[in-house]
């Protein structure tokens, strides 16, 4: 029974995740800001990995809520992930929901990064 419900919950936040992406600035930006949006009653966690870091770092990650710093079950929670380039060229940042209770991946998503001469970084539409 356990199970069951564990497995629906899984199906139901995977299928509540927001994307959003917005440079940190106009268009031409230094950083953009990735968001993943879930809920504290979800038990997985956000991981991600850099294709090649000489192009791309993570500057700066932080979670943000409607709760005034209460944990509420249910309740929605955003997890930013701001990124900056290093220099010029094109890599992949993945993102992937881990179940924090055997390891597996319940959901992931590739973003396509270019990097400009002059460091604006930016994610490819429609990169295949």
């Amino acid at each position: 029974m356990n199970i069951k419900i564990l497995f629906v919950i899984i199906i139901i936040g995977t299928v509540i995740i927001i994307t959003r992406t917005k440079p940190l600035n106009d268009s031409l930006s230094k950083t953009i800001e990735i968001s993943y949006e879930t809920n504290y009653s979800l038990p997985f966690r956000y991981e991600y990995e850099i294709k090649d870091e000489d192009i791309v770092e993570l500057v700066k990650k932080y979670t943000t809520d409607d709760t005034n710093g209460e944990i509420i079950d249910g309740a929605p929670v955003t997890t930013h992930y701001v990124f900056k380039g290093l220099k010029e060229g094109e890599t992949t940042i993945t993102f992937k929901s881990v179940s924090v209770e055997n390891g597996s991946i319940t959901w992931k998503e590739k973003k396509y990064i270019k990097v400009d001469k002059d460091n604006n970084i930016s994610i490819i539409k429609n990169k295949s």
